[in-house]
């Protein structure tokens, strides 16, 4: 499937901060896990994060994507401005862009890993929105669906 539109082309006349968020259904949770498990992507780095989760009061697993050039600093938890990533949590999805992140490369690549996702027979999208906010300006949600068609039809 071609990708005509970015997930964040909404986003970019808004900001700084850009969020993809989504979450699959209590069944897809495992097929989630393997999938990004398996997943390898061109500029980012991957490392499995494992904390107490306030949502979950108890200690989840978190698979985190960082750009690479910002692998190090994100792990010594230095405070980032221009960044990319994905962490996947259980049942949700969530792609940050701090300050618009590094560019449409990246955004490409970010696209294209969640229709990669969604296409997956195994994993089903309940819900998704994109998020702009963030540094002095309040969190609006620009664009919600409910399903695969609500969200290949904002991007294709």
């Amino acid at each position: 499937m071609s990708v005509h539109k970015l997930w964040c082309w909404e986003a970019i006349d808004h900001g700084p901060d850009w969020v993809f968020w989504a979450q699959v259904t209590p069944e897809s949770i495992k097929a989630l896990e393997n999938f990004a498990n398996r997943s390898t992507l061109q500029d980012y780095s991957y490392y499995i994060e494992k904390e107490l989760c306030h949502h979950h009061q108890q200690t989840c697993q978190n698979h985190i994507f960082i750009d690479t050039s910002n692998f190090d600093d994100f792990r010594s938890e230095k405070n980032l401005l221009i960044f990319n990533v994905i962490r996947i949590h259980k049942d949700t999805i969530e792609i940050v862009c701090g300050y618009g992140g590094r560019g449409e490369t990246y955004n490409r690549i970010e696209t294209s890993l969640l229709l990669d996702i969604f296409n997956s027979s195994q994993i089903t999208l309940h819900y998704w929105k994109v998020i702009v906010g963030g540094n002095f300006y309040e969190y609006k949600t620009l664009h919600e669906g409910r399903d695969l068609r609500s969200l290949t039809g904002y991007l294709i």
